[in-house]
């Protein structure tokens, strides 16, 4: 039994080299298209690795641009682009452009913009992101503000004003153009162009008396034009009213007055304008302005009327003076004044919006961004013809 034992184990000498030799033969031949895949699969890991980096890279520079037209920080060319500085991301350097469609701010719409962001790695393969994105942008008028002055406003003491206080702010003179949003300018109104204007609602060759006197009725004026200075008065002992019907254009300075004893009478500006080209003086808290309308000076204004009753908006303007303000009663509406806004102590202003006025103005002419976006929406984003690896 020990002899067959013997040759059976000596017969297995050398079973397990056929095995070793096919498992050579199946290493030898998988071994090299294995490496061939790992290699291609830590390239391709690279590759993939630098091209996510260039996508984060390009939306970095989206984002800044956002950024940027949120907070009103770009300057644009005469075709509407604004080519920002290069930015560093990821070793990545980052161009971005931005163009800007719709540039109507006076007409309240909202503002397109298209930017481009481009990644760019060492090797020169590049990501491009093109987005459109919406801005929503805040308009404002000259009437938006309760006071508003080129150079300086007073506050006396124990006034009080309810509404935004500007001053300081813009160029003088009208801004045709704007090609930048990076400053806010303010839009000044010019003499000559409120004149032209005002001049045409009325009839030179047929002008009013120069003196109106007033005797405890109401009598409608206008449209009137006045060769000289305006002078107005009530002679009686009642009330009266001064209705207007039209603008009323003065080539001199207008004095609303009062008579001693005499009883005080009221300005209805009904919606209308009195424009004067010296000064405007309401002397007397014994003249009462109604509006709503507008009583614009290109000199000096001394506005210490009584106010109604009524809560509607009166824009009072001095285009190259100051207006001196002391009015008896809280007045409603926005006061404007190119050298200075003077409230004398223990006045109120109320500021209320001046839509639905019907006001004799050329509002929008006046417009103006500021803030100046309100909300952006990104629109669309997309990547557009990636670079591939040569």
């Amino acid at each position: 039994m020990k002899t067959i034992m013997k040759e059976a184990i000596r017969d297995q000498k050398g079973a397990a080299l056929p095995l070793v030799l096919v498992l050579l033969v199946v290493g030898g031949l998988i071994l090299t298209p294995l490496l061939g895949l790992m290699s291609t699969g830590l390239v391709s890991g690279q590759v993939y690795e630098k091209k996510t980096d260039e996508l984060y890279a390009a939306d970095a520079g989206v984002e800044d641009a956002i950024w940027r037209i949120q907070g009103n920080n770009l300057e644009f060319d005469a075709n509407n682009n604004s080519h920002l500085e290069p930015l560093a991301v990821n070793d990545k350097s980052v161009d971005v452009v931005v163009h800007r469609y719709d540039w109507d701010w006076t007409c309240g719409e909202n503002l397109t913009y298209q930017i481009f962001s481009t990644a760019t790695s060492q090797d020169g393969s590049s990501t491009t992101i093109e987005s459109y994105v919406d801005a929503e942008i805040v308009v404002r008028n000259l009437l938006d503000n309760a006071i508003t002055s080129l150079k300086d406003v007073e506050l006396g003491s124990g006034s009080t004003v309810y509404g935004d206080v500007q001053y300081g702010v813009g160029i003088k003179g009208e801004t045709e153009g704007i090609n930048s949003t990076k400053e806010v300018y303010e839009k000044w109104p010019s003499p000559s162009r409120l004149s032209n204007l005002y001049l045409g609602q009325v009839d030179p060759n047929n002008p009013c008396d120069n003196s109106i006197k007033l005797a405890g009725e109401t009598k409608p004026i206008g449209p009137c034009y006045i060769n000289g200075d305006l002078t107005v008065d009530n002679t009686a002992m009642s009330q009266s009213a001064l209705m207007l019907t039209g603008t009323i254009y003065v080539t001199g300075n207008a004095q609303f007055a009062q008579s001693g004893d005499k009883k005080g009478y009221t300005v209805k500006l009904n919606g209308n304008t009195i424009f004067v080209l010296g000064d405007i003086r309401f002397p007397t808290a014994r003249v009462t302005v109604e509006g709503p309308g507008c009583i614009i000076a290109i000199g000096n204004i001394n506005f210490q009327p009584s106010i109604s009753g009524s809560r509607d908006f009166v824009f009072v303007l001095s285009v190259d003076g100051s207006v001196n303000f002391k009015p008896s009663g809280t007045f409603y509406g926005s006061v404007a004044g190119n050298e200075m806004v003077n409230l004398q102590p223990n006045c109120g202003l109320g500021w209320l919006p001046w839509q639905g006025s019907n006001l004799n103005f050329p509002i929008k002419d006046y417009a103006y961004p500021t803030g100046i976006v309100e909300t952006v929406t990104i629109r669309t984003w997309e990547v557009i013809n990636p670079q591939q690896e040569s």
